[in-house]
């Protein structure tokens, strides 16, 4: 079994939840970038982006996820780290190293209920599902050739996700 399992995918994916799977399972700690991004930062990565501005939590977020890529483990990133150059080319080379790269995805209509964004709301914000389904696709474009193993937990409960992942032989 690996010593490092990376998981990365859009907001909603499931990646935390499969993450605390697998380590019920396989006795692995798990390193959230939203635990470890409070923990250093001293606040939860929205109200530091909030406070600070997009400039100061960019260079923050790649700070957290250049450490998480130093940690055994189950490692979650963050969406929007992963599109980083640098961090992308850290991937590569982590899964040259033996680490499984994992993508979890889910279609529009899951990740809308899992994140909250199916909620009625006012008219004036615009049309949301077509602006996720926008962002979703640059995403998962961006994330192209990384994962080692990529998953779609639209309709699959964590506990076979997380069996699934940890049976990937790399």
């Amino acid at each position: 079994m690996p010593s490092t399992y990376i998981i990365i995918g859009v907001s909603g994916a499931g990646k935390t939840t499969v993450a605390k799977e697998m380590s019920s399972r396989g006795d692995l700690a798990v390193h959230d970038f939203e635990d470890v991004f409070s923990d250093t930062v001293g606040e939860d990565a929205s109200t530091f982006l909030v406070r600070n501005g997009e400039l100061a939590y960019e260079g923050e977020a790649l700070k957290v996820a250049r450490d998480l890529l130093n940690r055994d483990g189950v490692v979650v990133l963050a969406p929007g780290v992963v599109r980083e150059e640098e961090i992308q080319q850290q991937l590569l080379k982590k899964r040259d190293e033996g680490a499984v790269v994992v993508e979890l995805f889910a279609d529009i209509s899951t990740l809308m209920r899992r994140t909250g964004l199916n909620a009625p709301r006012s008219v004036a914000l615009g049309p949301t599902r077509r602006i996720l389904t926008e962002m979703v696709s640059k995403y998962r474009e961006s994330y192209e050739g990384l994962a080692s193993l990529v998953i779609d937990t639209s309709l699959s409960k964590p506990q076979y996700v997380a069996d699934r992942i940890l049976a990937f032989e790399a």
